[in-house]
């Protein structure tokens, strides 16, 4: 009875080490294989940078007449419905629509112009995924919220000089008045 018994215990032992043999292989395989899928990621995102700098940019750099910089969206949408620009679209994975969103992101002063490097920023940021998504937009929030900040000091500095004006002039109309 114990020939059995010893037969059965060597049986599941081999097995039991051909499971670990197995699993550590597996383990080895997929290490292997999530780092091919990592470097075939950080490939593919650094040839989508050099895209974007290299012809986005340049594109749209082409298109800024006054180079200061500056682009606005009509003229981004003309840049983007061109040959040259389509194709670019096409490589990045990118539409027209996707692109009016980030202008409109990036537009952080609502004067429908935005920096090209900004819009250049956004759309990197974009293809990043994830959290640069996030902060992205958390960035062009908080400039948009700085510059309304900004016009609603303006206007009351403003309104303040003129309230200012105001009773300067009933001061100096009452002040000749008594005399």
């Amino acid at each position: 009875w114990l020939q059995p018994l010893f037969l059965g215990y060597m049986i599941t032992m081999n097995i039991t080490v051909l499971n670990m043999i197995s699993a550590l292989y597996f383990e080895a395989v997929t290490h292997a294989g999530n780092f091919d899928k990592m470097f075939q990621v950080s490939d593919v995102a650094i040839q989508e940078e050099r895209l974007i700098e290299e012809q986005l940019k340049s594109l749209l750099e082409a298109a800024d007449r006054n180079k200061d910089g500056r682009i606005s969206r009509k003229v981004m949408l003309r840049v983007l419905d061109k040959k040259d620009g389509a194709k670019v679209l096409r490589q990045l994975k990118l539409d027209v629509t996707t692109m009016r969103a980030l202008f409109k992101l990036a537009d952080a002063e609502e004067c429908d112009s935005v920096h090209i490097e900004d819009l250049c920023a956004a759309v990197q940021h974009l293809k990043a995924g994830g959290s640069n998504v996030q902060q992205a937009m958390l960035l062009f929030q908080s400039r948009r919220l700085l510059s309304r900040i900004d016009k609603l000091g303006k206007n009351t500095e403003s309104r303040f000089r003129g309230l200012r004006s105001l009773v300067q002039k009933a001061l100096d109309s009452d002040f000749d008045g008594r005399l």
